[in-house]
Formats: C-alpha cells, sequence, structure tokens
C-alpha cells in the first residue's frame, strides 16, 4: 500500500489528460402548420490537457512522505520477522536445554547403575556389606526416576518447538547436542564501542526516525498548499455543426496558463499548519523515547551476555575437576580405600554439575541471541557455523 502511495505521488508531475465525446440528435415536427419534417444530428469530441508546472514544493513534499511512510512500513516489517525469529529461537534453545537436560540425566542413570552393578559384585564376593548395595539401588532408582523426568521435559518442549515451526508436537525432531551447537559467535565489541549508527540502524530505532520524516515532510506540504500554484491549461474541441447544414465543422484550440492564489482561506491553513507541527513534535518525543528504550534493552542484554560468558568460562572449569574427581574417587572405591557413600556423593555432584553445565551453555546461547536481537541484528546468519 505504502509503495502505492509512492506511484501516486510520482503521478502528481505528469501530465493529465482527458476526452469528451459529444452526440445528439434533434427531430421536430411541423407537419400540421407547415406540411415539413425537420431532423438534425450533431457529433463532437474535445481532448483537454492540464499541466501542474509549479506549486511551491507541494508534490515534493506528498512524495517525500510517502517515501518516508514506506521507509517506516519496512522498519515494522523487519521488527516483525525478528520478533519471530527472537521467539523461533527462544524455542529452538529451550529444546536444546531438555534435549541436553535428558543426556545428562541419561549418563548419571549409566554412571548409578554402573555402582549398583559394581557394589553388588563386590557384596556377593563378601567384600562389602549390605548396604552398600542397598544405597546404590536406591541411587540407581532415583537417577531413573529423574531419567523419565527430563525425558517428559525434553518431549514437551520438542512438540512447543514443532508447534512453532507449524508442524504436529508429535514429529521426531533431531536435534544436535549442546556442545556441538553451532551459532556464531563473532567478537562483540564494547558497550562503548556500540556506536549511536548502530542504534540507529535498529528496527524499531528506524521506524521512528521515518515517522520523523514523515511528520516533517506533512508540515512542509501543509505550507505548501497555502502557497500559490500555476497550471497548464490546453483544450481542442471539435464541434460540427448539423447534417443540413453547409458550414464547417469548428475547430477550436486553446492553450493557457492558471495561477491560482489563496488569498483567505478562514485561517484554516494556520491551524493545520499548527496541528502538523505539534505531530511532528509529538514524533521526536516520540523518537527521543524509543532511543532511550533500544539503549536500556542493548545495556541489560549486553551485560547479561558478559555474566553468561563468564558464568560458562567458570562452570566448564568446574566440570572438568568434578569430573576428574568422580574419576579418582571411582578407582579408590574399587580399591577399597573409600566407601560408596564417597563414590555416590561424587556421581551426584558430578550430575548436578553436568546440569549447571547444560544451563550455563544455553544461556550463553541464549544472552548472545537477545543481544543481537536488541542490536537490530538477528537473523538466520545466526545458526550459521563459526568461521
Amino acid at each position: 500500500m505504502r509503495a502505492a502511495e509512492i506511484g501516486l505521488a510520482k503521478g502528481a508531475y505528469l501530465p493529465q489528460f482527458s476526452s469528451t465525446l459529444d452526440y445528439a440528435r434533434t427531430e421536430q415536427d411541423y407537419q400540421r402548420s407547415l406540411g415539413t419534417e425537420f431532423s438534425a444530428t450533431t457529433r463532437g469530441y474535445s481532448i483537454r490537457m492540464n499541466w501542474l508546472l509549479l506549486d511551491m514544493g507541494r508534490r515534493g513534499a506528498r512524495l517525500e512522505q510517502a517515501r518516508a511512510l514506506l521507509d517506516a512500513a519496512n522498519a515494522g516489517h523487519d521488527r516483525a520477522l525478528q520478533d519471530a525469529m527472537l521467539d523461533f529461537l527462544q524455542a529452538y534453545l529451550d529444546s536444546a536445554r531438555m534435549h541436553a537436560g535428558w543426556r545428562a540425566s541419561r549418563e548419571a542413570e549409566r554412571l548409578a547403575v554402573l555402582a549398583l552393578e559394581t557394589a553388588t559384585a563386590l557384596h556377593e564376593a563378601g567384600v562389602t556389606a549390605l548396604t552398600d548395595k542397598l544405597m546404590a539401588e536406591a541411587a540407581a532408582s532415583r537417577a531413573t526416576a529423574e531419567r523419565v523426568q527430563a525425558e517428559r521435559a525434553w518431549r514437551k518442549a520438542r512438540g512447543r518447538l514443532a508447534l512453532t515451526l507449524g508442524l504436529s508436537p508429535e514429529t521426531e525432531l533431531q536435534l544436535p547436542d549442546l556442545a556441538d551447537l553451532n551459532l556464531r559467535h563473532d567478537s562483540v565489541p564494547t558497550y562503548d564501542q556500540l556506536s549511536d549508527d548502530m542504534l540507529d540502524r535498529h528496527p524499531a530505532v528506524t521506524a521512528a526516525m521515518a515517522e520523523v520524516s514523515a511528520a516533517e515532510q506533512r508540515l512542509r506540504l501543509v505550507k505548501a498548499e497555502a502557497r500559490p500554484a500555476l497550471t497548464l491549461n490546453g483544450q481542442y474541441v471539435r464541434s460540427p455543426p448539423p447534417n443540413s447544414s453547409v458550414l464547417s465543422p469548428d475547430n477550436v484550440v486553446s492553450i493557457g496558463v492558471q495561477l491560482s492564489v489563496p488569498l483567505f482561506q478562514g485561517f484554516e491553513p494556520h491551524y493545520r499548519a499548527r496541528a502538523a507541527d505539534a505531530e511532528l513534535e509529538s514524533q521526536r518525543v516520540a523518537l527521543a523515547a524509543v532511543r532511550r528504550q533500544v539503549r536500556q534493552e542493548l545495556w541489560a542484554a549486553y551485560q547479561d551476555w558478559t555474566a553468561a560468558r563468564d558464568n560458562r568460562l567458570a562452570v566448564l572449569a568446574l566440570a572438568g575437576s568434578v569430573k576428574q574427581t568422580l574419576h579418582v574417587t571411582e578407582g579408590r572405591y574399587r580399591e577399597g580405600v573409600v566407601g560408596i557413600t564417597d563414590w555416590l556423593e561424587a556421581q551426584r555432584i558430578q550430575a548436578e554439575t553436568e546440569r549447571l553445565k547444560v544451563d550455563a551453555e544455553t544461556d550463553w546461547h541464549a544472552a548472545r541471541v537477545r543481544l543481537a536481537a536488541s542490536m537490530g541484528q538477528l537473523g538466520l546468519w545466526i545458526l550459521q557455523p563459526s568461521f
């Protein structure tokens, strides 16, 4: 629709032509008085041309206003696409979180079953007491219950993602492991490096700036409508006489210019200009508010990203230490140095650390996505592999 308005505004620069065809037939009966009949047929046509030559910027203001409104509409469309992309990525990362949690619960269950098998074998060999076997059975049962709950959460998240994609919730979506998720992580500048030029490319700011430009052109248009206009007029008329006449047809050609000068319109132009000026001021205030909101969202997203990045690094370091501790504790239990309690405690800490690792990985990806969205640069490129 906005693009069509640009075409209409451009059309005002072109001349306008119109034509008229006339046809008339006249019949009169004079038999009673004169004993004669009279009939006549007349045909004629005319072509008229109007071309606005000078309007003191009226057409230019209307054209620029249409272009600004088109820019605002395009920016709004871009914002809607980015919002839809953000919803999809949030559902995707939520599914990836639940999928990674389910895989971690399966690994915890495997370790618990291994501990149960080891405790059972040692008990049957008479090396350990029955309490070790019972404690291992309880830990394995708890790990199985947690795995079932994690699998249920994963299936629910997968169904929501399928519905977001317009698919059936029963669709078997295949998601990569969270550690293999290839979201692009280009170098992110500091907050001070995020200049106003980058903020002005945000769809919300772009739309607000376009609205300000449209309001400026609206004010210019209102002022131009109160100024003189110069129009070129042309006309060609062919009006032949009746059929019975021996006269030649009449051909009339006229060309002239018309100057329209508004003298007094009841102060209407003045009040329309004041209304347009007030609208312009309102749009400028709205632009300032949008810029302030975008800066606030960008600052919050940047802080979330830096915190998620640092937390991920800390959790990865912790996971390495916990994994090594579990390996050492398992060996010491098999050698009879420590009891089953120490091994099961090491497994519990390992499972808890894996959950922290899943949350840290997902939070890092999600913070990166939100940061890109707050910068107005969210798109499918974020799912492309890193270079």
